[in-house]
């Protein structure tokens, strides 16, 4: 290969290059507007061009920043400290008072809450009694809920 097109073909490979990096860097950026946090990715083995296939890219969520823990985390931490019924509005104001709340707009806050302990209840770890109302039983007690 002369120098010329040697020169020419590296160009073209770093221009592929830096928009894949371009794209990768605009998924971490979404991920991390939705969720606060840099996410951890668990790249796949790679594919025949020797880059990760981004259909089989994990996205993991670990640490939390500021060290606030978050959705179901964090309603898994007040229901252990408290077990028993909980309304909606109680998970809300015990986020804000602990200082929890990962954006300023209310809808968004709420709606995160909200889908954590819906997402708890049907996986069994609590159970809705009435609108906007839960009973997280104590840890030795979730089993009676799973039956």
């Amino acid at each position: 290969m002369e120098p010329i097109n040697a020169l020419a073909y590296a160009e073209r490979q770093l221009g592929v290059a830096e928009a894949r990096a371009e794209s990768w860097r605009r998924i971490v950026e979404g991920l991390a507007g939705l969720n606060g946090e840099a996410p951890l990715f668990v790249i796949p083995e790679k594919n025949e061009s020797g880059d990760p296939d981004p259909a089989n890219v994990t996205i993991t969520v670990t640490a939390v920043q500021n060290g606030r823990p978050k959705g179901m985390t964090a309603v898994r931490r007040l229901v252990a400290e408290r077990a028993g019924r909980w309304t909606l509005r109680e998970f809300h104001d015990e986020f804000d008072k602990r200082g929890w709340r990962h954006t300023d707009d209310k809808r968004k806050f709420h709606a995160a809450v909200d889908s954590a302990v819906y997402r708890l209840c049907e996986l069994g770890e609590g159970q809705k009694i009435a609108p906007g109302t839960f009973r997280f039983p104590a840890p030795e007690q979730q089993e009676v809920l799973a039956a």
